[in-house]
């Protein structure tokens, strides 16, 4: 029977994979469990008013959100505003500019509305378009 004998810098690293290793050989049987991403539907109904999902944004929506920033220099950078935005469109000029993060009831979203000629921020949790 041979004997190594390790280094005392080796024992520890060694130590921690045995043991991450061994305790995964259990007989546990956990199953992921599935969490559904909300996603933008195609359009929703809020107060009688339709707003339907534009696949891109355009000169005049990215216009209409430079101007807001410009307007609002406290949201620069606000990680609430991170990515690109789901847009949805109301008539011709009216806009609605979604950030959506997180998975299911635990979503939280953000949006800029532009309607009437005025911007508005909201923000909340949940699904915005089943409310």
């Amino acid at each position: 029977m041979n004997i190594v004998i390790l280094p005392h810098f080796l024992l520890y690293p060694l130590a921690v994979t045995l043991c991450i290793v061994m305790s995964g050989s259990g007989s546990s049987t956990a199953q992921p469990v599935a969490v559904s991403e909300i996603s933008a539907p195609q359009a929703f109904s809020e107060e009688g008013t339709i707003w339907t999902l534009k696949p891109s944004m355009e000169v005049a929506d990215k216009e209409a959100l430079t101007q807001f920033f410009a307007s609002q220099p406290h949201f620069q950078g606000s990680t609430n505003f991170e990515g690109p935005p789901k847009l949805f469109l109301s008539g011709t000029s009216e806009r609605r500019f979604y950030w959506l993060y997180g998975p299911g009831d635990a979503a939280t979203w953000s949006c800029i509305r532009f309607e009437s000629g005025c911007f508005q921020v909201s923000e909340g949790s949940g699904n915005p378009f089943s409310r």
